[in-house]
């Protein structure tokens, strides 16, 4: 605000210059009071609602197709899970026997069903709960995934509207400039090379401004994209709640490890292996079948339970084999993944820190070293040269774009340091 007071002081004398010539104060009170006036009624105009970040990510979370496809995912393992927890499909079998010298046929009907002992059907129930565990993780994970590239693009957007803001401020002041020097030229009070370097100025402010649209335009299209390709009002975009920097990183670690559900995802990836081996294991034991068998047609038939054993003595081996590998495959990688996320939490959070004193070191020098309205006077009094006058200037944008820069750069950071809690 205080920058947008400067300029609006700025830019009022740069008018009163452009249009007397090269004096400095504008001419009787009269456009000082319509200049006030016109403040006055742009301050009074009611502000466009604002959408924050919290709110972009809310409609991406209700129609992005990604996430859509991955819940459905869910539900389809879920499913598939459950079914191969339950029985064997029972069989039913017909026999249709011709006998010799004139015994007659023989008819049979049996029904078998085989039947998992108590302990290996309990296996085989914490087996599916641990991939039914894995998939909701891992939606989790594509969720937050998908929401972070979209708060990451939003801070992103609102970089560039701040860009977008500050430059356009510069552009009038360039054109303003320009305008100056087109009159003092038209009364022989400037050179040629002066026009021209308030001229390129200009030119530059504007591409400065041409190139951050052209992102933004950019950054609006993936954000639709997201959205399911809904459009959303993202012109007057607002950071909302900001994330905060952990002070204490080792017991911040330890609660974000903990709700972090990529690594859940692992740790129930190495449970379900566990839990696979002892089923495979578990099928070294034999099965049992248990039927009905019925002889048809006869008068004096016989009819009972049938009762079978399934002995595995050559097939389990390898599986058994395979599974211990899958579990030590699963908790190395569980661990692996443990020190990674924590080295990069810590590079993210060292970052953060060294952001975070650099942003307020801009914000700073900012504050207190806004020389723009100084040199404008300078200027208009002939203190200084236009060269010396736009270095100036483009020396103070070229912080100004550093600055905010940091902070965009600060915001990523903790948008990433704190990815867990979307």
């Amino acid at each position: 605000m205080e920058r947008k007071n400067n300029h609006v002081r700025r830019r009022t004398y740069l008018q009163c210059v452009a249009g007397a010539g090269h004096y400095p104060f504008c001419s009787g009170t009269h456009t000082c009071g319509v200049v006030t006036l016109v403040l006055i009624l742009l301050l009074a105009l009611p502000c466009r609602a604002q959408m924050r970040v919290e709110d972009v990510l809310s409609e991406i979370e209700a129609n992005n197709l990604a996430l859509e496809a991955a819940a459905s995912e869910v539900d389809a393992q879920k499913h598939s899970s459950r079914a191969e927890r339950r029985l064997e499909n029972p069989e039913v079998e017909f026999n249709y026997l011709w006998g010799s010298s004139g015994i007659g046929s023989r008819h049979d009907l049996s029904v078998t069903q085989s039947i998992d002992f108590a302990t290996i059907a309990g296996l085989k129930k914490g087996y599916g709960r641990a991939l039914e565990e894995m998939a909701s993780l891992g939606y989790e994970a594509t969720r937050i995934e998908m929401l972070l590239r979209a708060k990451l693009l939003c801070i992103e957007l609102i970089y560039y509207d701040e860009m977008i803001s500050e430059f356009e401020l510069h552009q009038e002041d360039a054109t303003l400039l320009c305008e100056s020097y087109e009159k003092k030229m038209a009364l022989g009070e400037a050179t040629v090379l002066e026009l021209n370097k308030a001229r390129l100025h200009l030119a530059s402010v504007k591409g400065e401004i041409a190139g951050a649209e052209a992102e933004r335009d950019a950054l609006c299209a993936s954000l639709t994209a997201m959205n399911g390709g809904k459009e959303m009002d993202l012109s007057n975009l607002t950071y909302g709640m900001e994330d905060e920097l952990p002070e204490d990183f080792e017991t911040w670690f330890g609660e974000a490890s903990e709700k972090n559900p990529a690594l859940a995802y692992l740790r129930a990836s190495a449970e379900a292996a566990e839990s696979k081996l002892r089923v495979d294991k578990s099928a070294s034991v034999p099965s049992l079948t248990l039927g009905y068998m019925d002889e048809i047609g006869k008068e004096d038939k016989y009819r009972g339970l049938t009762v079978g054993l399934s002995i595995p003595l050559w097939s389990n081996a390898s599986r058994i084999r395979s599974s211990k590998a899958e579990a030590s495959a699963a908790k190395s990688r569980t661990e692996d993944a443990q020190v990674s996320y924590y080295q990069s939490l810590l590079s993210l959070h060292s970052r953060a820190l060294s952001l975070k004193a650099l942003s307020d070191s801009y914000h700073s020098a900012l504050s207190t070293s806004d020389n723009r309205a100084f040199l404008t006077t300078a200027l208009a009094e002939g203190e200084i040269s236009i060269l010396d006058y736009l270095m100036e200037v483009d020396l103070y944008y070229d912080t100004l774009s550093a600055s905010l820069q940091a902070q965009r750069d600060l915001r990523s950071a903790l948008a990433e340091l704190n990815a867990v809690n979307l």
